[in-house]
């Protein structure tokens, strides 16, 4: 078998999104892909209450590598989509929003 690539997780957030925390937590744990080769990046509007949450949750995720990145200004999904790229680490990168359910084999 070859070896997996990297492969990062791109999640762009509004501040209205942390409704669908758990489903988001959930679609990236229930992932079969090695979790120890994926990255997670969320883009938020910088609310204290969207990083503190985020953090929390980063914690508790064990072989996932997780990035949050405060947004400074207020921008569309487009536009912070894009920042998810500029602070992705590895080439291979997979849009996870964060209100979808995703399959377990998405990654994969």
């Amino acid at each position: 078998m070859d070896k997996l690539p990297r492969v990062s997780v791109l999640t762009p957030l509004t501040h209205d999104r942390l409704k669908f925390v758990d489903l988001m937590v959930g679609n990236i744990l229930n992932q079969d892909y090695p979790h120890e080769l994926i990255e997670w990046v969320v883009v938020g509007d910088n609310l204290n209450e969207t990083e503190d949450v985020f953090e929390n949750i980063f914690k508790k995720i064990e072989k996932i590598k997780c990035k949050y990145v405060p947004c400074y200004v207020m921008n569309d999904i487009g536009k912070k989509r894009n920042f998810c790229v500029k602070n992705a680490s590895n080439k291979i990168l997979a849009n996870m929003d964060s209100d979808d359910i995703y399959q377990k084999t998405f990654l994969s």
